[in-house]
Formats: C-alpha cells, structure tokens, sequence
C-alpha cells in the first residue's frame, strides 16, 4: 500500500475533504461580508484595510475548520505504521575514469 493509498483513507483525509468543502461556503460568506463595506468605504486605505481582514480571515477559519474536523484518535495513516515505508535501495556508482583532455582534435581548425 503505497503512502498516498494509506491517507486516502485516514480520519485526517476526511477531515481535510470537509474542511475544504466547508471553505467553498465559508470564503463565499467571507467574500460577501467583506463586499458591503468595501461598497460604504470612500478611502482607498479603508478598502484595503477590509481586504486585508477578509484575506486573513480566510486561512484562519479554514484552520478552524480544519482543527474541529479532526477527530481525536492517534495519529496514525490507515493504521501504516510509517517505520514500515523504506526508500528505495540505490546501488553504489563505481567512480568514472577521468576524463582525457585532447584540445589537438579542438584546436586543428585555428
């Protein structure tokens, strides 16, 4: 079973599928909430100001989400213990010869 196969199908994918589903309505009310006042606001400091609060408040409540999502379990991938994944075994590469420096062949056309 590869790693990706394993956290398919972990309580942590889950939680990370419906906080991301939950983001789609979240940021849509964000958005929406932000749009009222940067409509009212005539400076263009307080515009940036409300875009700013609406672009923070957009990773903070997807990890509030996220955060709640979680359910209290160990934190194991599929029940894969992680000591169990190994990289591949990469054969030794025995040393190149060096190489031999002939600028004859180069230098016949000068």
């Amino acid at each position: 079973m590869t790693m990706l196969a394993a956290f398919a199908g972990s309580p942590l994918a889950d939680a990370l599928g419906w906080s991301l589903l939950h983001f789609l309505w979240q940021g849509a009310l964000i958005a929406v909430l932000a749009w009222i006042p940067l409509r009212a606001a005539k400076s263009a400091r307080a515009r940036y100001a409300i875009a700013c609060a609406a672009l923070i408040a957009m990773p903070v409540i997807f990890g509030a989400t996220l955060w709640i999502s979680i359910p209290n379990q160990p934190a194991t991938i599929a029940g894969a213990a992680a000591a169990q994944v190994r990289p591949a075994a990469i054969p030794p590469v025995p040393p190149a010869a060096p190489a031999a420096r002939n600028l004859s062949r180069y230098m016949d056309g000068i």
